[in-house]
């Protein structure tokens, strides 16, 4: 039974989904996006770069995100509906895995609500269109799986898990720059493994072989005709002021984080105040997620605090340590400390979660239908509608 009821949230979850993502708004990065794996499935050529960089005009290295935007295409015949309908997918399976790991890590008495609360993530749910980072969950949530793996797993040679993180961290940098995270994340993880030669060795093998999409940015970087993004990097001390909004909305990635999902982009708080004059019937669902949200913050924030003394406990180090270090790599960026700029953490920050949530007698229930209730409202309801209110 218990199996059928989660069987039965998931397939709601990618109903949804499939419902939701192509009536989001589209903007100029999803447009880019498009372009590529347009120009990849009529020419079948993999390009040298990605799309542009919003901020500086430079291209991500790699063709692998033009494959991955192009190949929905061939079955959509070259209409944007395959690419809208293939991140919706991707990113569902993403949460489903997430959900599968997380099983494994925390036995929950109603494992349905734990289905919930990963299938019906708003945050999820947002990036279901083809947004920058939305390629990403897919990958992230397999390497952070492995990486657990790596440091708990009771066995001399780690090779195999050595080379899919290298794999999908180079992977991962065709697609969206935070991928630096993924290879701090190891970094941190190194002082806990065995024979780290042999792991160092192995993860580049990996790296080496993502490496393959880079090969025709390779060619055109020896005669000159490309360049790495570094105008994205550099000393930017007026970010000191987003390290601690980075942390907390690292901690809010499984949580409702309202504001952005009643109110336009940019708009914050007060838009949200603005937009709920306009929908008076969400403020119920409003206060409730708010308040919700306020209470796992601040148990995931008490139970994070406790990990300090816990750092040479296997993947208990990274959970603790790369959070903060994400912080500080935003005094390096030119852009903020924004949620999309480092998303490839969603999958660390529920299992931080759902680890607090495991620790809190009968929260987890209570969150569980807390979540049912506002995903259904601002997925379907809150979000589509009051965008057309605004």
């Amino acid at each position: 039974m218990q199996i059928l009821k989660t069987s039965l949230v998931f397939l709601f979850s990618l109903i949804l989904r499939l419902w939701l993502t192509p009536k989001l708004d589209y903007g100029t990065d999803q447009k880019a996006i498009f372009e590529l794996g347009r120009n990849f499935y009529e020419t079948g050529i993999i390009p040298a770069e990605g799309p542009k960089l919003v901020y500086t005009g430079e291209s991500i290295p790699g063709g692998f995100q033009a494959i991955m935007a192009g190949l929905p295409l061939f079955f959509s015949q070259g209409e944007p509906i395959g690419l809208q309908l293939w991140v919706g997918i991707l990113n569902w399976a993403a949460m489903l895995l997430l959900f599968l790991w997380l099983r494994t890590k925390v036995k929950f008495q109603q494992e349905t609500l734990l289905a919930v609360f990963i299938a019906f993530s708003p945050w999820s749910l947002l990036f279901s269109p083809a947004w920058n980072p939305s390629f990403l969950p897919i990958f992230a949530v397999s390497f952070f799986w492995i990486l657990e793996r790596a440091t708990t797993k009771e066995i001399a040679s780690k090779k195999r898990e050595a080379y899919v993180l290298g794999l999908v961290s180079v992977l991962c940098l065709q697609l969206h720059l935070s991928a630096v995270l993924l290879a701090l994340a190891v970094v941190i993880a190194l002082p806990l493994i065995q024979n780290r030669v042999r792991f160092i060795l192995s993860a580049v093998a990996g790296g080496v072989t993502g490496a393959v999409f880079l090969v025709p940015w390779f060619l055109k970087k020896i005669d000159g005709s490309v360049s790495a993004p570094t105008g994205v990097v550099g000393i930017h001390f007026e970010n000191i002021s987003d390290i601690p909004k980075a942390f907390f909305r690292y901690t809010s990635f499984s949580t409702a984080e309202v504001s952005r999902f009643l109110t336009p982009q940019g708009h914050g708080f007060h838009g949200m105040l603005g937009m709920l004059k306009d929908a008076s019937w969400l403020w119920v669902p409003a206060l409730i997620s708010l308040v919700g949200s306020g209470v796992l913050v601040f148990l995931f924030l008490k139970r994070w605090v406790s990990l300090r003394s816990q750092l040479m406990n296997g993947f208990t180090r990274v959970e603790f340590l790369l959070p903060l270090f994400m912080t500080v790599t935003f005094l390096f960026s030119i852009k903020g400390a924004s949620a999309h700029t480092f998303w490839i953490l969603m999958p660390l920050s529920f299992y931080s979660m759902v680890r607090t949530l495991a620790t809190v007698s009968g929260l987890a229930n209570w969150m569980g239908w807390v979540y049912l209730l506002h995903a259904i409202i601002f997925a379907v309801g809150g979000y589509v509608k009051v965008q057309s209110l605004s």
